[in-house]
């Protein structure tokens, strides 16, 4: 178990699969997308590595060190995580217009 800032045990499955998604898609689509931008092969594996890590610690902070246990339900953080998955969403379509033109 994952433990918050209060050392209260938090749920770990959401936030492996977050970022475990974001694992995926950090190595999935951005080097590919970067290197069509005209980035350098080794520097966009770079670049999604440390988008990796910036979503794994944002993850964390959100469903682990800040979690309540009981304080909110699940459904909270589905909403929060929704929106995340939106933004990632828009991020993506905007580099693919970007590499387009």
């Amino acid at each position: 178990m994952l433990r918050n800032r209060h050392g209260s045990a938090v749920d770990p499955v959401p936030f492996f699969v977050v970022a475990g998604l974001g694992l995926l898609v950090s190595f999935a689509v951005f080097p590919p997308t970067l290197a069509g931008l005209g980035v350098a092969i080794p520097q966009a594996f770079a670049l999604s590595t440390w988008g990796f890590a910036a979503v794994a610690a944002g993850t964390y902070y959100y469903l682990v060190w800040t979690a309540l246990p009981g304080a909110h339900g699940a459904t909270d953080q589905l909403v929060g995580v929704g929106y995340g998955i939106v933004a990632v969403v828009a991020l993506l379509a905007a580099l693919s217009l970007a590499a387009t033109h």
